[in-house]
C-alpha cells in the first residue's frame, strides 16, 4: 500500500528476471486510475527511461510517492444514509519494468508487474518502508470519532473483491498465461541465443538436434513435404553426368579399329585424367552465423 506523503520505493534490479543479463537501460512504467483493480489504462501514466552506465549488477531504489500523490484530492464522499460507498480518495498504482539488454528475450517484454493501492496519508516510522494495509482493512487509526449530529463521518475500509471480479481477474491473468504459451509452446517454438551454452536462461535449454543444421520451410510435397525430416548434406558432391571425348584413330592389329600404342604395338584398354580442385568436404554450405537454438520449456 503506498501512503503518498511519505516514501515508497520501487526496487529494480539491473539483471533482467527473464534472462539474468545485465541492462543497457531499463524503462518504468506507471499507471494511476481509479476503478477496478485488475483494469489499468491502456497507455501509461509515467514512464522514466534510467541508463545503466556503469554496467550495475546492483538494485536500484526509486521513489514513486510523489509522482502518484497530487492524483488524489481529496474529497469527502456524501450519502443518503449510512451505507457503503465507493471511495474516490483512493487510487490504484500499478509498476512494471522493459528492460534493454542486448537480447531480443528482453525486448519490450514487461516484467515485474505489481498493482498496489494508493492512499493520501503518512506512514510511521516503526512500521518500515513501504507500509502494508492493516489486518482489520480499516485504514484509519483509532475506534472512537465525534461526529456532527447531522453530518457524515467517512471510515476507509478495503473491501474485498467480489466472486464476478475474482473470477474476472482469473481470467485475465490465464489469458495472458495463455498468450505466452502460444508463443513460446514447450517443445514447439525456437529462437537463436547468439550467447554461450552456460548464459541459456532458466525454463529454456538447447535443441540438440538442431546441431550443424540451418531450417527449411515444410513444403506440401517432395524433398522438403517431410515434418521434421534430416535432408541435404553438407559435402559438395559431384552430379551424374556424362562426357563425350574425341580422338584419333589408327589401324590396329588385326581386323579391329581403336586406339593403337606405337610404344608397345598394342591395344590402349584405360586412359586417365589429371586430378584437379579441392575436397568436397563441408563445401556445400550457404554462408552462416553459427549459434544455439534453445526452446522454452517451462
Amino acid at each position: 500500500m503506498i501512503k503518498s506523503l511519505s516514501s515508497y520505493y520501487i526496487n529494480i534490479p539491473f539483471l533482467s528476471p527473464l534472462t539474468s543479463d545485465v541492462a543497457i537501460k531499463y524503462t518504468l512504467l506507471i499507471w494511476v486510475w481509479n476503478g477496478i483493480k485488475f483494469a489499468p489504462p491502456t497507455t501509461p501514466t509515467y514512464s522514466r527511461t534510467k541508463k545503466n552506465i556503469d554496467s550495475s549488477v546492483d538494485t536500484d531504489e526509486i521513489n514513486i510517492a510523489r509522482l502518484v500523490n497530487d492524483f488524489i484530492d481529496f474529497t469527502p464522499q456524501l450519502g443518503a444514509g449510512t451505507g457503503v460507498y465507493d471511495g474516490n480518495n483512493q487510487r490504484w498504482v500499478k509498476t512494471a519494468v522493459i528492460y534493454n539488454t542486448g537480447n531480443p528475450i528482453d525486448t519490450n517484454v514487461v516484467q515485474s508487474q505489481t498493482t498496489v493501492l494508493m492512499l493520501r496519508g503518512y506512514g510511521y516510522g516503526q512500521k518500515g518502508l513501504n507500509p502494508q494495509p492493516p489486518a482489520n482493512r480499516i485504514l484509519l487509526q483509532g475506534t472512537e470519532f465525534k461526529v456532527q449530529r447531522n453530518g457524515f463521518f467517512n471510515l476507509p475500509i478495503i473491501i474485498d473483491m467480489t466472486l464476478l471480479e475474482r473470477v474476472e481477474l482469473l481470467e485475465a491473468e490465464q489469458i495472458a498465461t495463455a498468450l505466452i504459451t502460444a508463443v513460446f509452446v514447450p517443445d514447439g517454438a525456437m529462437i537463436a541465443w547468439n550467447k554461450t551454452a552456460e548464459t541459456i536462461p532458466t525454463g529454456w535449454a538447447e535443441v540438440t538436434d538442431f546441431r550443424g543444421k540451418t531450417l527449411v520451410g515444410k513444403d506440401t510435397s517432395g524433398f522438403f513435404g517431410t515434418l521434421g525430416a534430416n535432408v541435404g548434406s553438407s559435402d559438395a558432391v559431384v552430379v551424374a553426368h556424362t562426357h563425350t571425348v574425341g580422338i584419333d584413330t589408327y589401324p590396329n592389329v588385326g581386323d579391329t579399329v581403336g586406339l593403337y600404342d606405337q610404344a608397345t604395338a598394342g591395344n590402349l584398354t584405360n586412359f586417365t585424367t589429371d586430378s584437379t580442385g579441392v575436397s568436397g568436404t563441408n563445401k556445400n554450405v550457404q554462408a552462416s552465423r553459427i549459434v544455439y537454438f534453445i526452446e522454452y520449456i517451462g
